[in-house]
């Protein structure tokens, strides 16, 4: 095993590049391989492959189902997609599933027009979800409790405010 990545039958060494800036809100390419060289600083102990990120309007995750095969990022434009991907293991590891639920809620906001009336159904209903979704996941459970806290801390607040706070707060997760 080599620390710096792995060999393939062509004997070219890869490993999942760094992602870009994330503040900038862009989305990587999906790439089968990457070529270790082309994206590596070698001056860098480690590679971090990035497995969640908000972009513009939506949450992009890294399709574990695909590795070690391939490095492939799913776009979600609605949270339902989230709760799928908690549900067929595209998101793994406690951590990752409480960062995927407390992004999915801000999206579910995000994403909505409804009234104050309709988007506490709408949060409620999100919740219900990602709560059922994977039921013994501590991590999970904790995260939707943290962004139901401070989606009561936004009552009375516009929909678009709602939002930002609580894409903030996934952000923090």
């Amino acid at each position: 095993s080599n620390p710096r990545g792995s060999i393939g039958d062509d004997g070219q060494e890869y490993r999942q590049s760094t992602l870009p800036d994330h503040g900038k809100r862009t989305i990587p390419e999906a790439k089968p391989a990457v070529r270790l060289s082309q994206y590596i600083d070698r001056n860098e102990p480690q590679a971090m492959i990035t497995t969640i990120f908000w972009d513009q309007d939506a949450v992009v995750i890294l399709d574990q189902n695909e590795l070690p095969a391939q490095i492939k990022y799913v776009r979600c434009e609605d949270y339902r997609a989230l709760v799928q991907a908690i549900k067929t293991l595209q998101v793994r590891g406690a951590p990752l599933i409480g960062v995927t639920a407390a992004y999915g809620l801000a999206l579910a906001v995000w994403k909505t027009q409804a009234g104050q009336a309709a988007l506490d159904t709408l949060y409620d209903r999100a919740e219900q979800e990602f709560a059922a979704s994977r039921p013994t996941a501590v991590n999970l459970f904790w995260a939707i409790r943290r962004m139901r806290n401070v989606f009561k801390q936004c009552q009375g607040l516009n929909q678009s405010k709602t939002a930002r706070i609580l894409l903030d707060e996934a952000d923090r997760i």
